[in-house]
């Protein structure tokens, strides 16, 4: 496969999973802020994005704390936060408490919704980057 190929499917593949990732946390922080209803969510499709961003979480968490090497997509979310001068194991710590509450059903604070976007963040801005680098071609 060419070059160009690779990167088409990488940022397909990247692209599909920060889509994923944002229609989630998009319907948990409906969830947090009572407006489930206006967005014409169900409490399936609520519940459904608490597992898949808890999943998310759960996978990441072990990447951040040091005792897992992870993906692409975790590693890029690792040196995003060390380049950034943040602690990756406080991260991953607040991670697994996150998903623990979306597990159980507990809702989260402001400050903990945006932590998980702020990762979610820097794979958009990866993902962004591969489009203009495609564009560019």
């Amino acid at each position: 496969m060419s070059s160009l190929g690779q990167l088409s499917g990488s940022i397909a593949q990247n692209l599909g999973r920060v889509d994923d990732l944002t229609k989630w946390l998009i319907a948990v922080r409906a969830d947090m802020l009572g407006k489930v209803a206006a967005l014409k969510l169900s409490a399936e499709q609520v519940v459904e994005a608490k597992k898949k961003v808890a999943e998310f979480l759960d996978a990441l968490a072990p990447v951040l704390e040091g005792k897992a090497d992870g993906d692409n997509q975790q590693k890029l979310i690792l040196k995003r936060l060390v380049d950034g001068g943040r602690q990756p194991t406080d991260y991953g710590s607040d991670f697994a408490g996150i998903s623990s509450a979306m597990k159980s059903n507990i809702k989260l604070t402001a400050e903990q919704l945006n932590k998980v976007s702020e990762v979610v963040g820097y794979l958009q801005g990866e993902v962004a980057g591969e489009v203009r680098r495609l564009r560019s071609r």
